[in-house]
């Protein structure tokens, strides 16, 4: 971008015009990182109780990833905060998750949180990993590999 400078810049630098060049920094990242530094998990999750039943992910870094992204055009996301206490690159997804994924697989993205109890914790977004190409389906396609882990049995009275 070419900018003309005012006078007195000009009798500063000598010259009358100059060339900005601008990098885009992402957004989410740099909300994030700036949450983070200011300890926003710790202080939510000191506020807001587990229930004894949740694994993983905390309030607190629930919120961060959720107050991070909307797009600087403006779009709104939804997205999925997956977590794990440890480090496998995987996460479960229920039924109504994936139809919703699939029904706005546009403006759907998927953050995965490894490490979720230690200060090591690694936070990736996987973006529209449900956005598929034509061609492709859940069970066959480029982006992930869909593992069927359990079955629901429903009797027949």
């Amino acid at each position: 971008m070419r900018v003309q400078l005012a006078q007195q810049a000009q009798e500063i630098l000598g010259q009358s015009d100059v060339v900005i060049i601008t990098e885009r920094v992402d957004d989410v990242a740099l909300l994030i990182g700036q949450m983070v530094q200011m300890g926003l998990p710790e202080v939510l999750d000191r506020h807001i109780p587990r229930h004894w039943r949740q694994r993983g992910l905390s309030w607190g870094w629930t919120a961060v990833i959720w107050l991070a992204y909307i797009d600087t055009e403006g779009n709104k996301y939804y997205i999925e905060v997956k977590g794990r206490a440890d480090q496998i690159d995987s996460f479960e997804i229920t039924r109504t998750e994936l139809n919703f994924a699939f029904n706005h697989a546009a403006f759907y993205k998927v953050f995965l949180v490894t490490n979720t109890m230690d200060k090591r914790r690694r936070i990736r977004d996987l973006g529209n990993i449900f956005q598929l190409a034509n061609g492709q389906d859940f069970l066959s396609n480029e982006k992930f590999t869909a593992i069927n882990t359990s079955y629901e049995i429903q009797f027949k009275v």
